[in-house]
């Protein structure tokens, strides 16, 4: 990546010696002592994330000549999703599998969001899994940082998963994100880049058209396929964001339910509240499939005013449809 090599050593802050970090170092020389003291500042805000599938900064520090930044987090055993896919050129993953992950990842930036940070840099080369292939999210575009970057792409890999609009130069949002995840699963699916081009700017003009392979639908279901392909909607409004495809797959209920005034509300109200929120689905009218979703606190009690309600009719094929 935009660093040094990764190394792990056994810790000697525990009395357990066959417990591993990861150790990253990154040169300085590039840097001024105002833009040093902002990566200083934001790897300090990486070291309070305390999430189940996010990589665990859990320290940092300088050499002596203060040429070198180093950041002590959590070890990934399992190694990253790039390595995981080129394992499955042959075999493709189960829905299930993908599934499973996207849970994870979801859940991840719902609570990044929560904090008001984001990734910049979400690839597969970023995404660790555990012993038990576990997701875990990671590098939080802290290349980028230390580089004195001022775009997210700054490596051609991390070029193919770019969105359409920091390709044009313009804000990156939390729907640029979106669109990332949506080549992430694309990759899962396909098992090979959506987007490749030996020329930058010819995959940059195959990124800004969408021009990616269609995923067969033979080995996945219709719904999955439509969640990317919403993902990869070159509109960023277009694009479903992590609360709502999180309602999806939590209820069972396919996304484009949620867009109703009310579900907008609830949704830009839970982003905002720090505290992690839990769902409450009751199934009301089976005749015309009508559902009541609250948001609920970690002590079981209904959030305020955080409840809507949605009717709705399967597809055929839908995988998800709750008991």
């Amino acid at each position: 990546g935009d660093h040094r090599d990764l190394h792990s050593f056994p810790t000697r802050r525990s009395s357990d010696l066959n417990q591993y970090y990861a150790l990253k170092e990154y040169d300085l020389f590039f840097l001024d002592p105002e833009e040093i003291e902002s990566v200083k500042t934001e790897v300090a805000v990486l070291k309070s994330l305390d999430h189940p599938h996010i990589i665990k900064v859990h320290d940092s520090f300088m050499n002596d000549s203060n040429s070198t930044f180093f950041i002590v987090m959590e070890f990934a055993e399992g190694g990253n999703l790039t390595h995981e896919i080129e394992t499955h050129k042959g075999t493709p993953f189960q829905e299930s599998e993908i599934i499973e992950w996207l849970n994870q990842l979801t859940s991840a930036l719902i609570y990044i969001q929560k904090h008001n940070i984001l990734h910049r840099d979400l690839n597969t080369n970023n995404i660790f899994l555990t012993k038990s292939c576990q997701i875990k999210l990671g590098d939080f575009g802290i290349g980028a940082m230390l580089k004195g970057a001022r775009s997210v792409i700054t490596t051609p890999f991390t070029a193919r998963y770019a969105a359409p609009e920091v390709i044009e130069n313009e804000a990156y949002s939390s729907k640029s994100e979106m669109w990332s995840l949506g080549v992430i699963l694309h990759e899962l699916c396909e098992r090979k880049p959506t987007f490749q081009d030996n020329s930058l700017r010819s995959l940059f003009n195959k990124i800004c058209s969408g021009n990616h392979s269609k995923i067969s639908s033979d080995n996945y279901s219709t719904h999955l396929i439509e969640i990317i392909e919403t993902l990869l909607s070159l509109s960023p409004d277009n694009r479903i964001d992590p609360v709502r495809l999180d309602l999806s797959l939590k209820s069972g209920l396919h996304w484009s339910n949620f867009k109703s005034p009310a579900s907008h509300r609830i949704c830009r109200e839970y982003l905002e509240i720090k505290d992690n929120l839990d769902y409450i689905v009751e199934f009301i009218n089976s005749d015309i499939h009508h559902w009541r979703i609250t948001f609920t606190g970690p002590d079981g009690t209904p959030y305020e005013g955080g409840s809507f309600q949605i009717s709705y009719r399967y597809p055929p094929d839908y995988p998800f449809k709750p008991p």
